[in-house]
C-alpha cells in the first residue's frame, strides 16, 4: 500500500514559529503562528505556545520565551528542573509535528526546518536532534534567508537572473537579519549577513511604551510602575494587555492613519499617529538601514536587483520608504511576509513517487525534566531569574501571542529571522546553495496546484455543506478554515457527519455575510466578523452545527447560513 508524503516546512523563529504544510499554513489555535516559548509546569510538563505564555503568569521562575537564543546552553535551568536545551527546541517542533499530522492524516511527513545563515554546524545538529525526538524524523536544513529568497524568486513574482544579488531584509518579533544573496544556475546563495539581537518588532514597540510612559506615568506614577515591573500575576495579566495593545496598534497603523491604544490599570485610551509611531520607531529602523548598507559594502555589491522584506514587522510602510531611500531600489512586499521562509524553504524538494510502504516514524522522545543535583555538578549552570523582571519578560512575549478578532496581523511579528544566541550573526562567506530555483513543486491532491491560488475555487460557483473549524480576522479580509461534511437527516432533526478530508483555509468577500435562520437563539444575522467570533466561543464539542457556504466564481465566501438544530 502506497503512503502519500506530505511536504512540511518548518520556520522556527526566536519568537513565533511558523510552519506551511504542502504551501499552505499550519494553524495554531487559529492562528498561523505559533509561539516559541516554552513552560515546565508545576507537574513537570513541557508546555508550549500560547500555553507557554499563560503558565508563565504563575509560574514565572519556569518558563523559557525564547529557546533559540538558549541553543549553545546544553541545559537551561526552568524553575528547579534541569531541561536539556534540545528538549526545549523538540516541544516547539512536536507541537508542529502534532498538527501537520492532524491535517495530514497518514501522509508520511517530510521536514525541511530553516536555520539562521550563521550558525555553524554544532547548532545546526542542536536543531537535527531536536526534530529527530520530536519525532520529524531526519530533517532537510535550509538557511532562512536562502529559503525567504527561493519563494520571492519562484512563489511572488520576483525576476532576479542567474548572477543577479538581492537583499533579504529580515524583521522579527525578536531579531533583525539581513543578507546578500546571490542566484545561480542550481539555486540560491548567501553572500554575506550581519544582524541586530535589538532590532525586532519588540523593539519599535518598547519605543511606544517609553513614549507612553513618559506621557501617561506623571499622571498615576502606582499604576505605571504595576505596567512596567509587575509585581503579582495580577499586573503581569496587565502588562501583557499592555504590550498586546501596544502591538495591535503598531500593526493597525500599517494601514489606517490613526489608532488609540487602551491602558491597563490607568483606564485611558491614548491616540497614537502614523508619524508619531514612525518618529519613535525611526531609531531602530534607522539602525537596521545602516547594517544592511554596511552588508552591500562589504559583499562589494554596488547595486541590487531587488530587496525583498521578510518578517511581520516588515509591514510598516517605513520600512519600504527607508529601504527604497537608502538602496535606490523600491522594497518587493507581500501580503505574508510572516511565511516567506518557511513556503521557500519547500521549493526545490518535490517528493518521489510514493514508496510501496514506509516505516513509521519513531515515537517522539518524552523530554527528560531532573531536578539538578545538590552538589558536584559541573559546567555552566543557569539560575532561573525571578520575580519582577520574570513578570515583566513574561508580559513581553505575550506581545507575539496572535488575536484572531479585531486586529490586522493576525500571524504578529513572527521570528524567522535567525539569531546567533550571544550576539548579532557575524559576516558569512559564499554558502553551498539550498536547492533549485525551479518552480514549485505542485500541491497534494487536498489543494490546489498553485500555492497562491484561492482553495476555494474548487467549490467556485457551489452551495457547499461544511464543518468549519476556526475562522481569523485579518485586516479586511475573514479567512475559515473549512471542509465538506454530510448532513445526515434524521426524522424532524440531522446530524453532521464529519469530513474525512483536510481542512483548508478559504477567504470570505468583501460583501460576504453571516445569516442565522430564524429560530436560532442567538438571533437572525450576523456579520462575518460575529462568526468568528462565535466560532471561538462555542462548545468544541457540539458537533450539532453546520453551515452552508455559498461560494463566488472567484472561489472567495460569498455567504455562510448557520444550519441550527433545535434538537
Amino acid at each position: 500500500m502506497t503512503v502519500p508524503r506530505v511536504r512540511l516546512g518548518v520556520d522556527f523563529g526566536t519568537s513565533n514559529t511558523v510552519a506551511v504544510l504542502d504551501g499552505r499554513p499550519l494553524l495554531f489555535d487559529g492562528a498561523p503562528v505559533l509561539p516559541s516559548a516554552v513552560c515546565v509546569d508545576r507537574s513537570g510538563g513541557l508546555l508550549t505556545g500560547r500555553d507557554a505564555v499563560h503558565a508563565a503568569a504563575t509560574t514565572p521562575e519556569g518558563y523559557e520565551p525564547y529557546p533559540k537564543r538558549r541553543i549553545d546552553d546544553g541545559v537551561v535551568l526552568l524553575g528547579h528542573a534541569e531541561v536539556p536545551v534540545t528538549h526545549l527546541v523538540a516541544a516547539v517542533l512536536r507541537r508542529v509535528a502534532d498538527e501537520a499530522r492532524t491535517v495530514a492524516g497518514d501522509g508520511h511527513l517530510e521536514v525541511t526546518l530553516t536555520y539562521p545563515v550563521a550558525w555553524a554546524a554544532p547548532r545546526q545538529e542542536v536543531l537535527r536532534e531536536a526534530a529527530r525526538i520530536a519525532g520529524l524524523g531526519a530533517a532537510r536544513l535550509v538557511p532562512e534567508p536562502v529559503a525567504a529568497a527561493q519563494h520571492f524568486v519562484t512563489g511572488a513574482g520576483a525576476h532576479l537572473p542567474v548572477g543577479g544579488c538581492a537583499v533579504v531584509y529580515d524583521i522579527g518579533a525578536g531579531t533583525f537579519d539581513v543578507s546578500v544573496v546571490r542566484r545561480t544556475a542550481s539555486g540560491i546563495e548567501v553572500v554575506t549577513a550581519d544582524g541586530l539581537d535589538d532590532g525586532g518588532g519588540l523593539d519599535l514597540d518598547a519605543a511606544v511604551v517609553d513614549h507612553l510612559g513618559a506621557a501617561y506615568a506623571p499622571g498615576d506614577p502606582d499604576a505605571w510602575a504595576r505596567l512596567t515591573a509587575p509585581a503579582s500575576p495580577a499586573d503581569a495579566r496587565a502588562a501583557r494587555a499592555l504590550w498586546e495593545q501596544v502591538r495591535t496598534g503598531r500593526e493597525m497603523l500599517s494601514r489606517a492613519s490613526s489608532t488609540y491604544i487602551h491602558l491597563p490599570l490607568l483606564d485611558r485610551d491614548a491616540p497614537l499617529g502614523r508619524e508619531q509611531f514612525d518618529a519613535l520607531a525611526r531609531p531602530v529602523l534607522d539602525r537596521t538601514v545602516d547594517v544592511t548598507v554596511g552588508v552591500l559594502a562589504r559583499a562589494g555589491v554596488s547595486t541590487v536587483d531587488d530587496v525583498f522584506l521578510v518578517g511581520g514587522a516588515s509591514r510598516s510602510p517605513l520600512v519600504a520608504t527607508l529601504l527604497h531611500r537608502a538602496l535606490g531600489v523600491a522594497p518587493r512586499v507581500i501580503d505574508q511576509p510572516e511565511l516567506a521562509v518557511a513556503r521557500g524553504s519547500l521549493v526545490g524538494t518535490a517528493p518521489a513517487p510514493p514508496p510501496a510502504s514506509v516505516v513509521a516514524a519513531p515515537r517522539p522522545e518524552a523530554p527528560p525534566v531532573t531536578a539538578p543535583p545538590a552538589r558536584g555538578r559541573r559546567g555552566r549552570r543557569w539560575l532561573a531569574v525571578t520575580g519582577a523582571l520574570v513578570l515583566l519578560l513574561a508580559a513581553a512575549a505575550a506581545l507575539f501571542v496572535p488575536r484572531l478578532l479585531d486586529r490586522g496581523e493576525p500571524g504578529g511579528d513572527t521570528g524567522t529571522g535567525g539569531d546567533t544566541g550571544a550576539g548579532s550573526p557575524s559576516t558569512t562567506s559564499t554558502t553551498p546553495s539550498a536547492g533549485a530555483s525551479g518552480p514549485p513543486a505542485s500541491q497534494s491532491s487536498s489543494g490546489p496546484a498553485d500555492p497562491d491560488a484561492s482553495p476555494g475555487q474548487q467549490w467556485a460557483d457551489s452551495r457547499q455543506f461544511m464543518e468549519i473549524s476556526s475562522g481569523q480576522v485579518r485586516g479586511d479580509t475573514v479567512l475559515l478554515t473549512v471542509r465538506p461534511a454530510t448532513k445526515n437527516h434524521l426524522g424532524e432533526s440531522w446530524e453532521t457527519i464529519p469530513g474525512t478530508g483536510p481542512f483548508v483555509e478559504v477567504a470570505a468577500s468583501a460583501d460576504g455575510r453571516a445569516i442565522r435562520v430564524p429560530n436560532d437563539p442567538r438571533g437572525p444575522t450576523s456579520t462575518m466578523e460575529r462568526l468568528v467570533r462565535d466560532l471561538r466561543e462555542r462548545d468544541p464539542d457540539d458537533v450539532e452545527e453546520g453551515f452552508t457556504v455559498t461560494f463566488s466564481a472567484l472561489g472567495l465566501v460569498q455567504q455562510v447560513e448557520w444550519e441550527f438544530n433545535p434538537t
